[in-house]
């Protein structure tokens, strides 16, 4: 591990080309990720005769003369276990935890780190996998501090912590590492467990089918009271008085606890405050209070960290920092939750050191270190708002990454980082009188860890970039006035390669990291030459593991070529620039087969048509697909999508009927021929529910019984087509139009001039044509409205006019227009000529809309 870890360090040095100031900064990097596993490998090292282990800041082993950091020996054996303490060379506590004996990179039960200071630093819980069911853990000078009971390798029983005078401060319990009743002193993420589990990977990996087991032994829930308190309780130091008291109340056996008040209190135990419930939020986070961070040494109370206001959420006032031994170190103004206002900065002697002001959270005057990242600090000087003077970016090591001047509120001259939030990504470059050039860096996190590096001149990119992965370079190529100009470029999907300006070569991979599975594209004078599909499909007519197609001009010309524009894919394939076939699937009975899909229908093409076979046209919000068979239309099928839904509503031509058939709604309408006489009848969940019958009609003959007129506009006059509609007893309308909406707007909206079948399979086959013919008659829009028909007038049983506009021819090529609504007449226009029929039905249309709407609002 050791070594890999070293390995990739040193890589990252002989690949990366770094500004002057950045060659001296990978010295913090090695130190939190192999420190642990080192101890101990050198502790094995070492005779239990030893007294002490010595190492420097970089946790290497080293001479008593030159060391950071010192291990007691021998370790304190307890079990199956180690107990392991660090200290600082002023003889400070640094660490203190379990360790297994026999696999010492294994932490066990919790872990406390400390400052140089000795004040606490950090801390984590892991599963005690160990044989030894109580951890005990003590104070710096040696003595008890607190016992900590474990059951199947979680907390559970009795957590207590003890004055330095060995009596009980607090005892909390624990079920099954909830806490569940009792005091403890830090309730955060206290469920969270860090390591492996030896039980959940025997769990994991025996679990096969469901047993019911019973067994005291095993954890059970059930035992844990929903309405216990429990209380997180901090102390100042000596444990005689309380600086702050949390009470949490458990909820059920599932959620956290919830915060339900808060206490503080000075050293002398007067009160500061007192939060109740209806001041938290969310049942951790205050709303109307203070919050209080303390300095502690196991979690014993030293001092206050800070203190910071909060009103309806947002921190109001001035929160006020301190140093451990209680003198201030800042006071820091905002307003409804931003940085507004004076921020002063005090030394350690009580001396202003620092003077900002902020403006709506953002720097205004003076001063300033920003946060960029846990290890990067931008230090620069704002003038009303605006950055002026020398900028410097430094590590948390104080080593200098960037340092340049600002000139009229820009990067004038040196070296910047510049943050670029909408990619995600940031860049260290060099600028000269506003301009980039010289060496560029970009990365995402880690500056060390580039993932481009680039040669800039006047802005532009002429020279090497480079491009990296994990640390590794993955390609190398030479770009001139901003351009790619000669080498490859690399990255996890493509692959291009490119010759004086020009790509010669260009090689698409997929995501799933399999090298074979590919499609690459040959170049000459900038167009395309030919291309090859490697495992990306297969065609069952012609299987092959690799298909080719050759260009000519920049157009298919021979062999196959995949359509890459629509979602739902395509192979078509051509001989000497003529497209002969094109394969296709069910896309539906394909989605499990989507990386590689099987194609199995096969369309042949005459003229530049599809004569055989499937033809395809992909619209915006549907894919309309149509079945020709020896030139001859047999189906239209529309495939409709929208936000989680899809439906298929299909046109089947068959010899003596057309079925219509929605996907969702398993509804149909079919249509058919018997007698001369044309018959339509809406089908859903087995039964009939509608059945309408076309008739061919004149204008002056008498109008149908239960059905309608359909008045159309053709060659300068107006035609009709009448219609009888029957409603089975069992039907229920309002249900009917609700359940099978689609087909009950085609069924209603389908009225065609010619009332024969071939007529019917004629005038669908062009008007379903496109998208936007399509939603004409599957929903209400003004705007979709068939222009072809004029007006249409309901009838009753009586073939009596019910609702709508009647039209009637006089003499001469005019007609008079009658309103019906509700059986009567409402209005009637006398002699209007044929050229003004369109607007004066739609003004009657308005005055009938009209109506409804006022019996509606009555």
């Amino acid at each position: 591990m050791i070594r890999n870890v070293l390995k990739s360090n040193k890589t990252v040095h002989l690949t990366v080309s770094l500004p002057l100031q950045l060659k001296n900064i990978m010295k913090f990097q090695l130190k939190n990720s192999i420190c642990c596993l080192f101890f101990f490998l050198i502790t094995a090292c070492y005779s239990q005769e030893k007294t002490a282990i010595y190492y420097d800041s970089d946790w290497k082993v080293c001479t008593k003369e030159n060391y950071t950091y010192y291990r007691p020996m021998p370790l304190k054996e307890i079990g199956d276990l180690v107990f392991v303490r660090d200290y600082y060379k002023n003889g400070n506590l640094q660490m203190q935890g379990y360790f297994l004996k026999k696999e010492q990179e294994q932490k066990v039960g919790d872990i406390y780190w400390y400052d140089e200071n000795g004040m606490d630093s950090n801390s984590s819980q892991y599963y005690n996998i160990s044989q030894v069911p109580e951890l005990t853990y003590y104070y710096p000078d040696g003595k008890l501090w607190k016992k900590v009971n474990y059951k199947n390798e979680v907390k559970e029983g009795a957590t207590t912590i003890y004055k330095k005078d060995g009596s009980v401060l607090m005892s909390g319990k624990f079920h099954y590492k909830k806490p569940v009743s009792g005091n403890f002193n830090n309730l955060y993420r206290i469920e969270h467990y860090y390591g492996k589990s030896l039980l959940q990977e025997k769990a994991d990996g025996e679990q096969t089918t469901a047993v019911m087991v019973y067994d005291e032994s095993l954890p059970s829930k059930t035992a844990v009271q929903p309405q216990a308190n429990i209380y997180e309780k901090l102390f100042w130091s000596g444990g005689q008085q309380l600086a702050q008291s949390k009470a949490f109340k458990l909820i059920n056996d599932y959620d956290n606890p919830k915060l339900i008040g808060q206490k503080n209190y000075d050293k002398s135990g007067n009160s500061l405050q007192s939060i109740l419930q209806q001041d938290i939020d969310y049942g951790y986070k205050i709303k109307n209070g203070n919050t209080y961070e303390y300095y502690t040494q196991n979690n014993f109370v030293v001092g206050v960290k800070s203190i910071t206001p909060y009103v309806e959420r947002a921190i109001q006032g001035k929160i006020v920092s301190f140093y451990p031994n209680g003198k201030m170190s800042s006071i820091v103004n905002y307003k409804k939750g931003k940085q507004d206002g004076e921020a002063l900065v005090y030394n350690t002697a009580g001396n202003i050191e620092n003077k900002q002001v902020w403006k709506n959270g953002k720097p205004y005057q003076g001063n300033f270190v920003e946060k960029f990242s846990s290890q990067i600090f931008i230090h620069a000087t704002y003038s009303n708002g605006a950055q002026v003077g020398e900028v410097t970016t430094k590590t948390d090591k104080d080593s200098i990454i960037t340092k340049g001047t600002i000139k009229e509120g820009k990067p004038y001259q040196g070296s910047f980082l510049i943050e670029d939030p909408e990619k995600d990504r940031n860049e260290i470059v060099q600028i000269n009188n506003f301009i980039k050039t010289g060496k560029q860096i970009i990365f995402n996190y880690n500056f060390l860890k580039p993932i481009e590096t680039h040669t800039l001149i006047n802005g532009l990119r002429n020279g090497e970039s480079v491009y990296y992965k994990d640390g590794e370079v993955v390609s190398r190529i030479i770009c001139k006035n901003g351009k790619f100009f000669d080498g490859t470029y690399h990255d996890d999907e493509m692959m291009v390669t490119y010759e004086n300006g020009f790509i010669i070569e260009e090689t698409s991979y997929e995501r799933n990291g399999m090298p074979n599975k590919k499609i690459v594209r040959s170049y000459k004078d900038n167009q395309i030459q030919s291309v090859s599909y490697s495992e990306q499909f297969i065609l069952l007519d012609v299987p092959q593991q690799i298909y080719t197609g050759t260009y000519k001009n920049g157009l298919p010309f021979d062999g196959f070529f995949r359509e890459d524009g629509n979602e739902i894919k395509t192979i078509e394939y051509y001989e000497n620039g003529i497209l002969k076939h094109q394969y296709s699937n069910d896309y539906l009975k394909n989605m499990e087969k989507y990386s590689f899909p099987e194609y199995d229908l096969k369309s042949t093409f005459k003229d530049g048509k599809v004569f055989d076979g499937m033809e395809y046209k992909k619209e915006s919000k549907s894919y309309i697909s149509k079945k020709w068979k020896n030139g001859v239309l047999q189906s239209i099928d529309f495939d409709v999508f929208a936000m989680h839904y899809f439906n298929r509503i299909s046109f089947n031509f068959l010899k003596e009927s057309i079925e219509i058939t929605d996907y969702q709604s398993k509804g149909e309408l079919i249509i058919e021929e018997k007698n001369k006489i044309l018959t339509m009848r809406l089908i859903g969940k087995g039964q009939t529910l509608f059945s309408k019958t076309s008739n061919n009609s004149t204008i002056g003959d008498e109008l149908p019984r239960n059905g309608g007129r359909a008045y159309i506009l053709k060659n300068n006059k107006v035609v009709t087509a009448d219609f009888t509609v029957d409603q089975t007893e069992k039907a229920n309308i309002a249900d009917s139009e609700e359940n099978f909406e689609i087909l009950t707007n085609i069924f209603y909206a389908m009225i065609y001039e010619d009332n024969t079948l071939i007529g019917f399979k004629e005038a669908i086959a062009q008007e379903f044509m496109t998208e936007y013919q399509f939603y004409r008659f599957v929903r209400h829009d003004d705007e979709l409205q068939d222009k072809r028909v004029l007006a249409t007038i309901q009838t009753n049983e009586k073939s009596q006019p019910s609702s709508g506009i009647q039209v009637r021819p006089t003499s001469a090529n005019k007609y008079n227009l009658d309103l019906f609504y509700g059986g009567r007449l409402y209005t009637t226009l006398n002699n209007v000529p044929f050229e003004k029929l369109e607007i004066e039905v739609e003004n009657l249309y308005k005055l009938l809309n009209k109506k409804l709407q006022e019996e509606y609002n009555r």
